[in-house]
């Protein structure tokens, strides 16, 4: 896979998306682990998800995102967030906060409470996802969580 632009909003543009949001971010598949009394990131980071399961993923955070302005795509392999408001946060790109303690690289700013329960949300969806349960009956790491990074608004 070669390296993402910077902006998830440009790597859409990039990859010829033809939806339109006002923000776009990079929602990368991870499985988050715990430790003591926090969670890790191992790697790989982002899961390499299959495109039927990737599909149903997506189509299930769209199902349950919709009431809250949160639009996920597939394209190229590469997971996005697109969204029509400012959701008031920073990221921090995914390989910066491999195998160590993810608290300090979660989202942060003014919308970072309001984020935090978003992603919360989409871990319990995730928990419960069928492509999880396969996943996990292969002996494969389930998809536990989603990692925001390359937050960019649209030009």
């Amino acid at each position: 896979m070669t390296p993402a632009p910077a902006s998830a909003a440009k790597a859409w543009q990039l990859a010829a998306g033809s939806e339109f949001h006002v923000f776009w971010m990079y929602a990368q598949p991870v499985h988050l682990m715990l430790a003591r009394d926090y969670f890790v990131l191992p790697e790989p980071a982002p899961l390499l998800i299959p495109g039927d399961d990737a599909d149903a993923i997506i189509e299930s955070l769209n199902q349950h995102f919709s009431a809250q302005q949160l639009h996920f795509y597939l394209k190229n392999n590469q997971w996005f967030l697109g969204v029509d408001f400012d959701p008031r946060i920073s990221t921090t790109w995914l390989k910066t906060a491999l195998n160590q303690d993810v608290t300090p690289y979660l989202p942060q700013g003014a919308g970072a409470l309001e984020w935090a329960k978003l992603t919360n949300e989409m871990q319990m969806l995730l928990f419960n996802h069928p492509v999880n349960a396969a996943r996990e009956a292969r002996g494969e790491l389930p998809i536990n969580s989603l990692w925001f990074d390359g937050l960019g608004r649209s030009e």
